[in-house]
């Protein structure tokens, strides 16, 4: 799923992937060296690829969750990609079969602002049984 606001230069994507077929790609591309299969490694995975897709990028510390039932993770990135300084919140969650992403990002100077509606967004992931799970985007 995705959602723009082009106005508000607000973004939102969700990305959902199935375990098993994450870990044959693991062990094929040998990533499996580098990152355990659980939520800890996948977190590392999807939190260094964005973090290296940054210049001049800060990150903070993971920090530990439940939402809805699943085991999440946050955290926020600060950046500049293309000449443009950009602020991202995203989670990463464990569904019972798949993995989980969010990213919400606004421009630097508008974090403020937006902080509170990403956060909510974050939250909002639901994973239903035999549906694909949304966030509420607003």
């Amino acid at each position: 799923m995705q959602y723009q606001h082009i106005f508000k230069e607000f973004y939102v994507i969700v990305i959902d992937e199935s375990k098993a077929e994450l870990q044959e790609l693991m062990e094929f591309n040998e990533l499996a060296d580098y990152y355990d299969i659980d939520l800890d490694g996948y977190t590392d995975l999807i939190g260094d690829g964005l973090y290296e897709s940054l210049i001049n990028a800060t990150q903070t510390d993971f920090v530990e969750d439940n939402v809805n039932g699943m085991p999440a993770r946050f955290s926020t990135i600060d950046g500049t990609i293309d000449g443009v300084d950009i602020y991202y919140e995203y989670g990463i969650y464990e569904g019972a079969d798949t993995w989980y992403q969010v990213i919400v990002w606004t421009l630097s100077d508008r974090q403020d602002k937006y902080k509170d509606e990403m956060k909510a967004i974050l939250k909002s992931l639901k994973e239903e049984r035999g549906q694909r799970s949304k966030p509420a985007a607003q």
